[in-house]
């Protein structure tokens, strides 16, 4: 199955800072044939990329922001608990 080296997941390509947008350069370094290529030529060497499964994706950001909010909260308490105590030492002159 050949498809084109600029999809392949050992090909990188270069982008460049537009006005408004980033334009993806013709060519790209291939780590399988270790030299420069152009992105549009197909490759017989092509392979998936990481990360095209969102599935994966969609569980590790899950993952990540159930802890983060599980840490959100535990600072939460620090704070309020903090502040209860500094409430009840106050001594009113």
């Amino acid at each position: 199955m050949q498809q084109k080296c600029g999809n392949c997941g050992k090909c990188d390509v270069m982008y460049t800072k537009a006005y408004c947008k980033f334009l993806r350069s013709d060519y790209g370094y291939c780590y399988v044939k270790k030299k420069v290529v152009p992105v549009s030529k197909l490759c017989d060497k092509w392979q998936r990329r990481m990360g095209r499964n969102r599935s994966i994706h969609r569980a590790a950001v899950i993952q990540a922001m159930e802890k983060g909010l599980t840490d959100l909260a535990v600072l939460r308490q620090i704070f309020t608990e903090d502040t209860e105590k500094e409430e009840t030492h106050k001594i009113d002159p």
